[in-house]
């Protein structure tokens, strides 16, 4: 199948249109390839009509001799066409995984470029073809099936809007209108070097595939693709009532799933694969498998250690824990004032007469909030917990049992101490005091320098 000039540039004209285009400032990645040459000159066809700025953003990879000649020559046509062009040259290596690391580079450039020079969009050539080669790349890789389809029409990296208009589009029919219009172009060597991945697949793999399997490869790998992305916005919207419900401190973020029950496998694995993505985090499929596990299983007091933090799951509460958590140590005498102490804020006042109730507790503790407690004023102590320590009379591990106080918090603030008993705890909300003498009020609060 081939495809006119007519046809491309309505394609092209209806996306315009469809993203409001108009006198936009626009920055095209542009290799001087086929597809970034098609889409320049086909921009360049409609730029009368929308009006609209074209800047191109040029990288060299420095992996073929070549490469600097063609640079020169990009920089040369920019200036026949009265455009203008910023080029970056990589100093990348072969070794490890180079195509990731170049792409990561190329996009590091385009968003200091887009930020910069106030872009309204980055534009690419991505076509139909890469899509597909996408899907069976990240199926190779074992990717779960919301996250085979990586490449959109339109999408947001960051901050920084991602028009790709040729995504209908196949290489052939991108091929055949360049042939048509005369347009030359640079023929990259890597793309037939099958030292890289992608080369890979287009010399072996999909030639493989369309001659023993369909011919219609390539599009039916683009419709799985398509169908995928379908599956990931629909699990989106299913955990946005999560994401809304989440509770976020300095020390990370909670959420009771109670709610929610009864809670399903694909839609916890999607939330935990967010949270992930959202903090970038490195969380392993079998981390996540053991995760939605206990969660599904109501579990309690379970623990998956990361690089830096865990996560913890307590029946039904999973908690994400960013920071190192350190017990309190040591013994303090309790005196009025404010000061900081091992990553908490303490304020003491002293009060007269009337009934104190507490208020706090380790939920507002966790929200950066201050838990309150009072208790008489003699010598009392701040001390770290240490267990087999008495409150008042109830060992203090079943007041915040009952209080459902998670395990990993109850040694990080201090507890208050007089005699070699605790009086006060910040957690349980459960301890006042008749005030028919002088009392201490105290708030304690989180610190969140302390863990930044």
């Amino acid at each position: 199948m081939k495809i006119g000039a007519k046809n491309l540039i309505e394609r092209l004209k209806k996306f315009l249109q469809d993203q409001s285009a108009h006198g936009k400032k626009l920055l095209l990645g542009y290799s001087g390839g086929p597809d970034s040459k098609a889409l320049l000159y086909a921009l360049l066809i409609l730029q009368k009509e929308f009006h609209y700025e074209i800047h191109l953003a040029h990288v060299d990879h420095g992996w073929r001799e070549e490469s600097q000649k063609e640079a020169e020559q990009i920089l040369k046509e920019a200036q026949s066409l009265d455009l203008f062009v910023y080029s970056k040259k990589l100093d990348l290596t072969h070794s490890g995984n180079a195509e990731n690391n170049a792409r990561i580079a190329r996009y590091d450039f385009f968003t200091s470029l887009y930020h910069q020079h106030n872009f309204h969009a980055l534009l690419l050539a991505h076509h139909a073809d890469d899509v597909a080669e996408t899907f069976i790349q990240r199926v190779m890789e074992g990717s779960d099936l919301p996250y085979l389809g990586g490449i959109q029409t339109v999408s947001i990296r960051g901050a920084m809007m991602i028009w790709r208009p040729l995504i209908g589009m196949h290489k052939h029919q991108i091929l055949s209108w360049l042939e048509k219009k005369k347009i030359s172009y640079f023929h990259d060597k890597t793309n037939g070097d099958i030292r890289y991945l992608r080369a890979n697949m287009r010399v072996a793999i999909f030639p493989f595939l369309q001659k023993n399997l369909a011919k219609n490869i390539a599009q039916n790998l683009a419709i799985g693709s398509k169908r995928s992305w379908e599956l990931k916005c629909y699990l989106d919207r299913k955990i946005a009532p999560f994401i809304a419900s989440c509770i976020s401190g300095p020390l990370g973020l909670y959420l009771d799933f109670t709610p929610f029950a009864p809670l399903e496998t694909i839609e916890l694995r999607h939330f935990i694969k967010y949270l992930a993505s959202r903090y970038q985090l490195v969380v392993s499929r079998e981390m996540i498998d053991r995760i939605v596990t206990f969660m599904l299983m109501k579990e309690a007091n379970k623990k998956i250690g990361l690089k830096k933090g865990f996560f913890y799951i307590d029946h039904q509460k999973l908690f994400l824990v960013l920071s190192s958590l350190r017990p309190f140590e040591g013994r303090f005498l309790i005196c009025e004032g404010t000061t900081y102490c091992q990553g908490w804020r303490i304020e003491v006042s002293r009060q007269e007469g009337g009934k104190e109730i507490p208020s706090g507790g380790w939920e507002a503790l966790w929200k950066g909030e201050a838990s309150q407690i009072t208790i008489p004023d003699t010598s009392c102590f701040f001390s770290g917990y240490k267990k087999g320590m008495r409150f008042v009379v109830k060992r203090l591990n079943k007041i915040w049992y009952d209080a459902e106080v998670p395990a990993f918090l109850r040694e990080i603030p201090p507890v208050v101490v007089e005699d070699d008993r605790v009086i006060g705890d910040f957690l349980s909300k459960k301890f006042s005091v008749e005030k028919s003498f002088p009392s201490l009020k105290i708030l304690l609060q989180i610190d969140p320098s302390y863990y930044n």
